[in-house]
């Protein structure tokens, strides 16, 4: 029995390919957390994941939000097609080959800002890319790896934040891979 727990649309799957469902409850630091009885199936297993709660992209936001158009946006590499689905323009990477897309920004004040990718993934697994986040000046603030989770037949959204703390200015947000086949991507939002 899951008491005081919501459902997620979201599933996870592990390194053997079991699928779990996903729940969540916000609870106050220290708190006693009951999941309930394993009691529908004695060996099937569950986990618990502890992690900070974040107000980013829940709450209203008084920032404006910027967002941008994926076909709008500076694109390199091979077997890079356009599309539609749903209503929803989007760029395709159909081959694995040092492909990239960037979007430019210019955030009015410093600040944490929420990324957020609309995306699907057509592939039977999570789809790794390098974002890198490059100020005017050409100095890295952020450079590491980020994961679309797979599969999807519909339009969803990745969200990611800044990092820390980015000045005004005008900054390059890039996410590159050698192994972006199957990743289509419809718009990126900035707030």
């Amino acid at each position: 029995m899951v008491v005081g727990f919501q459902k997620k649309e979201e599933t996870a799957k592990n390194s053997n390919g079991i699928v779990f469902s996903v729940f969540e409850k916000e609870v106050k630091k220290g708190a006693k957390v009951v999941f309930g009885n394993n009691d529908s199936n004695a060996s099937a297993m569950y986990s618990i994941v502890v992690v900070p709660s974040s107000d980013l992209g829940k709450t209203k936001d008084d920032r404006p939000s910027l967002k941008l158009e994926a076909e709008g946006a500076k694109i390199k590499g091979d077997g890079i097609e356009k599309g539609n689905f749903k209503s929803g323009d989007y760029v395709e990477f159909t081959k694995n080959t040092a492909n990239s897309i960037e979007f430019e920004v210019n955030p009015g004040v410093a600040n944490v800002y929420l990324m957020r990718f609309r995306y699907m993934n057509m592939t039977e697994e999570p789809i790794k890319v390098k974002l890198i986040i490059e100020d005017a000046y050409g100095i890295l603030m952020r450079n590491d790896t980020i994961e679309f989770p797979s599969p999807t037949e519909k339009w969803k959204v990745l969200n990611t934040t800044s990092g820390g703390y980015i000045n005004a200015g005008k900054y390059k947000i890039r996410i590159e891979s050698e192994n972006m086949k199957g990743l289509r991507l419809e718009s990126f939002e900035f707030q």
